[in-house]
């Protein structure tokens, strides 16, 4: 008996410190529960009052890009009106310039047929002009190279004939040495003096009286006969 007494006395107190236990697990439950319940109040105030502003600034914020969407749409509507305004001034200007243009065009059109006619009419003339210029160059053309090839048969005979004399004149002097030397003709010795003097003195005067570089025929040698050289043909120029 005793010893189930201990044990229940020992049983009750365990049953009293699980009660007291309890008891203190309760308080602290309901302390947690009320400082959740707090903690839930002010975080849902916060939760409230930060959705609140959030929402008046998105409100806010819609307004202002609202009233400038609006803004642009007003001004959009007047851009328009001015465009339109303008393209229809623009279309009305390029109509009328179109016509004067057009006006311009047959104006002159009108004035470059004419033009066109009677450049025509100018250059048939030209080339008659041309044609009659041709001829006459053709013409002229071969007087020049007439011309031309007569002066250079003329020079040509002119330089033979320098030639001829030169030649004659050394001809001479060569004869006139020989018969100086060899003692002929005038200067073959007389024996009279006087008679020696008088040839030689009248064989002077007519050396003296001929042209320079040609002689007395009767005491000059012979000329060589040389062939006259044929001239050359010249082409005319074309």
């Amino acid at each position: 008996m005793k010893l189930k007494l201990k044990t229940s006395e020992e049983e009750l107190k365990d049953l009293g410190k699980a009660v007291a236990s309890a008891k203190d697990n309760v308080h602290d439950t309901e302390i947690q529960i009320k400082a959740e319940e707090m903690y839930n109040h002010q975080l849902l105030d916060v939760t409230v009052q930060f959705e609140r502003r959030r929402i008046a600034n998105l409100e806010a914020a819609q307004a202002r890009e609202s009233e400038e969407i609006c803004q642009k749409i007003r001004e959009e509507n007047h851009n328009h009106v001015l465009s339109v305004q303008f393209l229809q001034d623009f279309l009305k200007t390029l109509e009328q310039q179109t016509l004067e243009w057009k006006a311009k065009y047959n104006r002159n059109t009108e004035m470059m047929k004419k033009e066109i006619a009677l450049m025509t009419n100018k250059r048939v003339g030209y080339e008659e002009n041309y044609q009659e210029l041709v001829a006459l160059l053709e013409e002229r053309t071969a007087v020049v190279s007439a011309y031309e090839a007569e002066k250079e048969r003329a020079e040509q005979e002119k330089l033979i004939l320098i030639k001829r004399e030169k030649a004659a004149v050394k001809i001479q002097a060569w004869w006139r040495g020989v018969m100086v030397r060899k003692k002929l003709g005038p200067y073959k010795p007389k024996k009279a003096k006087s008679r020696k003097k008088q040839a030689a003195a009248a064989s002077a005067s007519v050396n003296d009286a001929l042209p320079e570089g040609k002689v007395d025929e009767k005491t000059a040698a012979p000329k060589p006969v040389q062939s006259k050289p044929v001239p050359k043909k010249t082409k005319p120029h074309k």
